[in-house]
């Protein structure tokens, strides 16, 4: 299990590096990319635990007009990369929902590092709110032996 989990790590490593070089060559290194549109999910799974984003830590954040400014460009450059990746024809359905997946984590970091510290500790304390109410669900769900 362990050794699966760690080659599909690899695996998505390995994709968000090749659509990253990918999109650097085709766009060439901080040239702003292609407006972005409305990029959903290649199909609708029902995400696990394993595959969270944490976009709810983030909500009722109050921002400054940089970070505002900040955040937007940030999710415009990832949201035109979400749909390139949409529309990649050589890419199976589950390889792509993977790779839009890793972009919204990526995009949740580079978010993470435009706060300031009260609002990353807000979002941290929210984080830890969320694994322990997960490990309690887990907890009550476990069969008891």
């Amino acid at each position: 299990m362990n050794k699966n989990r760690f080659a599909q790590s690899l695996v998505n490593a390995a994709g968000i590096i090749c659509v990253l070089t990918a999109s650097v060559q085709a766009y060439g290194y901080g040239a702003p990319l292609a407006a972005p549109q409305s990029a959903s999910p290649a199909s609708s799974a029902v995400q696990t635990k394993s595959d969270y984003i944490p976009s709810e830590h983030f909500a009722g954040l109050i921002y400054t007009d940089e970070q505002r400014a900040e955040i937007a460009h940030i999710h415009q450059n990832v949201e035109s990369r979400k749909a390139l990746v949409a529309k990649d024809k050589n890419l199976s359905t589950s390889d792509k929902d993977e790779m839009i997946q890793n972009y919204t984590r990526l995009e949740f970091g580079m978010v993470f590092k435009v706060l300031t510290p009260e609002q990353r500790r807000q979002v941290n304390q929210r984080a830890r709110a969320r694994r322990a109410a997960d490990v309690a669900a887990q907890r009550t769900q476990a069969p008891h032996s």
